[in-house]
């Protein structure tokens, strides 16, 4: 299925941070759902109000729950550095897939999504 849709914000946020953060897939995805959640109601509000729908509450707050599971909620408990968000953030704004959740993130918006889950 990725082959056919490729990547979008949400993925292209953790797949960064399991290349250069060196965290696992799981513990990326998990930490970066609750903060990529908002951002995406922003670009989709109608498609997050029918999960909101079908979830029976707010989509963030199910993924919070779902990242208090993991273990770990934030990308420092799990040894992420100051430096290397910026890195995820240039590496995160140089990767085409953006562009499949218009409008595109740009390299600020990505970093305030890596810092909010610092």
């Amino acid at each position: 299925m990725i082959g056919s849709i490729g990547y979008g914000l949400h993925h292209v946020l953790s797949q960064t941070l399991v290349r250069f953060a060196c965290i696992g897939h799981g513990a990326a995805n998990a930490i970066m759902l609750p903060r990529s959640i908002p951002a995406l109601a922003r670009r989709f509000p109608e498609s997050l109000g029918r999960l909101q729908h079908a979830l029976g509450e707010d989509p963030g707050a199910a993924a919070s729950r779902l990242c208090a599971l993991s273990g770990a909620t934030h990308l420092s408990e799990l040894g992420v550095s100051e430096e290397q968000l910026d890195q995820c953030a240039d590496e995160a704004a140089a990767r085409a897939e953006l562009h499949l959740t218009p409008p595109p993130a740009d390299r600020d918006e990505l970093r305030e999504l890596y810092v909010a889950a610092y």
